[in-house]
């Protein structure tokens, strides 16, 4: 009888960067909840006018990033046209603030998008030193959105 092999284990992991400066985490948790109000009322104003000219939109799930406002607006208007007349309300992602320990910082914000129980992404969002939006990133593999935790917002409510 042949042995077999076993192969190491190797446990992926993310090595968290320091936590945003108080002030910075208040400015970055904003901008992560007008991407959270533009989605739940399908609204790309509520967002746009907040996004630098050299904004860039990216992902796990795609190779290529998307650059520049141009492009990026022209997703985010096409998305929200998709969501609305493709999705019944019903079907669409449930849409929370969290944080999570990523290497831009420890405890960053981000938007943790959910369909029933399962979470399916976390949305963070870069500003740039005039306080605009200027990098939309897709985590839907590593941190896994269920290592995010749900920000309550003042008063205890959800």
């Amino acid at each position: 009888m042949k042995r077999q092999r076993q192969r190491p284990v190797f446990a992926l992991g993310i090595v968290p960067g320091p936590e945003l400066p108080p002030e910075r985490r208040i400015e970055v948790k904003a901008a992560t909840q007008r991407l959270i109000d533009m989605f739940s009322f399908l609204r790309p104003e509520l967002l746009l006018p907040f996004l630098s000219d050299d904004i860039v939109y990216e992902s796990q799930a795609i190779l290529k990033p998307l650059n520049g406002i141009e492009a990026v607006s022209n997703y985010i208007i096409g998305k929200c046209h998709t969501i609305r007349s493709e999705v019944p309300p019903a079907e669409r992602a449930i849409l929370e603030m969290g944080a999570v320990d990523i290497p831009d910082g420890r405890n960053h914000p981000v938007m943790i998008a959910s369909y029933g129980t399962e979470r399916v992404a976390l949305f963070q969002v870069t500003l740039n030193d005039e306080g605009k939006i200027s990098r939309i990133f897709t985590y839907t593999i590593m941190p896994p959105p269920e290592a995010a935790r749900i920000e309550r917002q003042e008063g205890g409510a959800a």
